[in-house]
């Protein structure tokens, strides 16, 4: 038995349109939605905006979709998956095509979906875990009868053979999904050790972004101030109410970072040879959705824990080429410079009211906004539909802080050990307030 797709209704007048207005050799696009155990969704489809190419007369020879640029259509799905809110996942590609390219299609289709699947978690913080669906699909339309042919692949396994697939079109499908949100105050320092050559610098921060994302999935959580067991359906406390299920739920998360331990659970403090820092401090503005088909509490908290994690990574990379190629004379002479990363908004793109993102420089506006989601998401968004106020106040700066180990002198992290130790023990006993003073050291240090 294949996976069953449960597809918001409004994809099918999108489809529908794009198979109308066909004027092209072919249409491809990704597919947003996501997973669980027993079905998947699927909440919005994007066509693979227009790339400006030479003319070329294709009538007398023809055209094979071996031809299609499949570095324009993997480069375009990376994208968009940097400006998905936390639980959404590309999953999977979808190709419109007239009949004489349809036995082409197949080999076409499984090419895209390996590509486009490697392409958004190339460089990605986190991996699935071993229980979580691999599964994506491939949507195969014919221009002129408009049949759809659905299969899915194993992305896991290279050599997986397809599988065939239901896809149902249902309405509302994302509208009771329940929100997660939180606000995470980061303080983060990233040493680059002393022997590292100029071109292993982002290499030594991203081992470093790694580090701290493993403290990060290992965060403790309060949701609603309360403790909720992990294996718990999150909406368990609202079933009794039958008009809960009407609408989308909304939580506040608060992440509680745990103590650095070994593996004998003594706390640790690491001893390392530096030339220079980075350090990233301010606040940040997190969001995910997750399915309302009995999705647990541990579910809930990981999309949440892993949004966290994108949009760090991803605020650092769009920083990183700029601003560290075109400051070696000033790093050179040990001055400390800050920079403002892009601040996050949050958009609604589509008609499921789920919200997307975009990151934005302090001399960009709501127009940069909307003309990217026009290229990348194919939609207009007027400016009521922009929330630019959430990272407002405190946006993370990044400082490349040179004057602490210019000396290459070596630098303790976690100088803090006991102070930290004894609000750990707090922790332990399982007193609330004093769990959020943890928190606080180690945001704070």
């Amino acid at each position: 038995m294949g996976r069953s797709y449960f597809v918001e209704e409004s994809i099918q007048n999108y489809l529908l349109n794009l198979s109308n207005n066909f004027n092209k050799k072919h249409v491809t696009g990704i597919l947003i939605g996501q997973t669980s155990t027993a079905r998947d969704f699927i909440i919005q489809a994007i066509q693979t905006p227009p790339k400006e190419e030479p003319f070329q007369n294709h009538s007398k020879k023809g055209f094979h979709l071996d031809e299609t640029d499949e570095e324009w259509i993997t480069e375009h799905a990376r994208q968009v998956s940097r400006m998905m809110t936390g639980g959404l996942a590309i999953l999977g590609v979808f190709l419109i095509v007239p009949p004489a390219l349809s036995k082409e299609a197949s080999n076409m289709l499984r090419r895209l979906v390996f590509a486009v699947d490697k392409s958004v978690t190339t460089g990605r913080l986190w991996k699935l875990s071993e229980e979580e669906v691999y599964d994506r699909v491939t949507v195969q339309m014919c221009s002129e009868t408009k049949k759809v042919n659905c299969r899915t692949f194993d992305v896991k396994d290279p050599l997986s053979s397809p599988k065939p697939a239901d896809w149902k079109y249902q309405s509302g499908v994302s509208s009771t999904w329940p929100l997660l949100q939180c606000n995470v105050e980061v303080d983060l320092r990233l040493p680059v050790i002393a022997s590292s050559v100029e071109h292993e610098f982002n290499q030594n921060i991203m081992n470093g972004l790694k580090n701290w994302a493993l403290k990060m999935e290992k965060c403790y959580y309060l949701i609603n101030g309360q403790v909720r067991d992990p294996d718990k359906e999150i909406l368990e406390v609202h079933k009794k109410n039958s008009r809960a299920s009407a609408h989308r739920e909304c939580f506040s998360v608060q992440l509680l970072v745990p103590l650095m331990q070994d593996d004998q659970g003594d706390y640790m403090a690491k001893v390392q040879e530096c030339s220079k820092n980075i350090i990233l401090k301010g606040v940040v503005h997190c969001k995910a959705y997750i399915h309302s088909n009995k999705p647990t509490v541990a579910d809930a908290v990981r999309a949440l824990k892993r949004d966290l994690l994108d949009t760090i990574s991803i605020r650092y990379e769009m920083l990183f080429e700029d601003v560290f190629s075109s400051n070696e004379d000033e790093r050179a002479k040990g001055q400390k410079i800050d920079h403002a990363l892009p601040q996050r908004v949050f958009v609604q793109a589509s008609i499921s009211e789920i919200l997307s993102c975009d990151y934005i420089f302090r001399d960009e506006t709501f127009i940069e906004v909307k003309e990217r989601f026009k290229e990348m998401f194919d939609c207009e968004v007027s400016e009521d539909k922009v929330d630019l106020l959430q990272e407002i106040v405190s946006v993370p700066a990044v400082c490349p802080d040179l004057e602490i180990c210019q000396d290459h002198s070596p630098m303790i992290l976690g100088k803090n050990v006991e102070k930290q130790k004894t609000a750990g023990v707090a922790l332990a006993i399982g007193v609330a307030l004093l769990a959020l003073a943890a928190s606080f050291f180690y945001f704070s240090d």
